[in-house]
């Protein structure tokens, strides 16, 4: 009996330190290695460090993009290229127009200004419950650009086309499907 009360008061003297010393290791061991150890604090760091770098490269790049894509556009002093330029989403739209497979035209939400045009000049035009076509250009008196006006006269016919135009609303420039009509 006197036996094992000093082998269980000595194994409390021993025993309470190697807990400690085990403990200890532990916690400098996953201080040092763990998933949110030091190791990992740097190495995420200079991670961080390498994203920036990049991200600072290519706003750089992109920058130096813009500079270049836009260059052409104060030195054009001549007409011809001007018009060209302008022109661009007219020969878009004339491009889908003539395209001899079907095209079809699905919107979702919105379509407004040039995803009218693009729209009109599309076989089919399809909808979604959510959608409409807005065309901002007749609030501010402008014509509608990309040779939209004819071929929304051509689909709907000049007095709809005309009740739509002059509404400038935001919903229903896009022609029911009974007027809708076939290539030629």
């Amino acid at each position: 009996m006197i036996v094992m009360r000093v082998l269980r008061k000595r194994a409390g003297l021993v025993l309470g330190p190697v807990i400690g010393i085990a403990l200890t290791g532990y916690f400098a061991y996953n201080l040092v290695e763990g998933d949110r150890g030091l190791k990992a604090w740097f190495r995420l760091n200079q991670e961080i460090r390498t994203a920036t770098a990049d991200l600072e490269a290519t706003r750089a790049q992109r920058a130096a993009l813009d500079l270049k894509a836009t260059d052409g556009w104060t030195s054009e002093t001549d007409d011809v290229k001007r018009r060209y330029r302008a022109f661009g989403g007219v020969r878009l739209c004339k491009a889908w127009e003539t395209m001899p497979q079907i095209t079809i035209a699905a919107m979702e939400k919105m379509a407004v200004g040039g995803g009218v045009a693009l729209a009109l000049a599309c076989d089919w035009r399809v909808l979604g419950r959510d959608a409409y076509l807005y065309v901002p250009e007749v609030k501010i008196g402008l014509n509608l650009q990309w040779g939209a006006l004819p071929r929304l006269i051509t689909l709907v016919g000049p007095a709809r086309a005309k009740r739509r135009i002059f509404a400038a609303t935001s919903s229903g420039i896009a022609p029911s499907p009974a007027s809708c009509t076939s290539r030629p």
